[in-house]
């Protein structure tokens, strides 16, 4: 049987959007937002309900503060950070 093998690169990149990006912008809900999209460098593509746009700055602050939170958290666990890793990544919104 053949296998797909990730580089240690793309493991730790796989990483770096699930436990960094995933995880800092599911931590901050909001009823009115709809995660469209994660890139690879973190940006994201917000659907945002129709009129709901005015709690979208304070999304991107807790969306940019919980990257930086877990960037922090994994550099003290030992854990490795690419020097890439985006601490502020675009956010675009889509209204409906």
């Amino acid at each position: 049987m053949y296998g797909c093998t990730l580089s240690p690169e793309a493991k730790l990149q796989n990483e770096i959007i699930a436990d960094v990006y995933w995880e800092a912008a599911s931590g901050c809900p909001h009823r009115a937002f709809h995660i469209d999209r994660i890139a690879i460098n973190g940006d994201l593509t917000l659907r945002v309900d129709s009129g709901r746009t005015a709690d979208v700055p304070w999304f991107i602050q807790c969306y940019r503060q919980g990257i930086a939170t877990r960037i922090d958290a994994r550099r003290k666990a030992g854990l490795p950070v690419p020097d890439s890793v985006n601490l502020a990544p675009e956010v675009d919104v889509d209204a409906d």
